[in-house]
């Protein structure tokens, strides 16, 4: 599972310790979950916050960067 995390700052980030301070959410390690989790404005209604088409873009090459490193 990978944590998403909206940070006291109100940055939207992947949390890979897991320890980030902020409000926080889980999804499966695919792009394909994180691609669910924004479609519908899923991701922003859970973390409570709006998410960026630049932010959504940058969690999306981070969670591919991600799973490359964990093959």
């Amino acid at each position: 599972m990978l944590r998403i995390v909206r940070t006291p700052e109100g940055q939207v980030e992947v949390d890979v310790s897991g320890k980030k301070s902020g409000r926080g959410t889980y999804i499966c390690k695919t792009v394909e979950c994180l691609e669910k989790a924004m479609k519908g404005e899923v991701l922003s209604r859970t973390l409570e916050t709006a998410v960026s088409q630049e932010n959504k873009e940058a969690l999306r090459d981070e969670v591919k960067q991600i799973i490359e490193r964990n093959l």
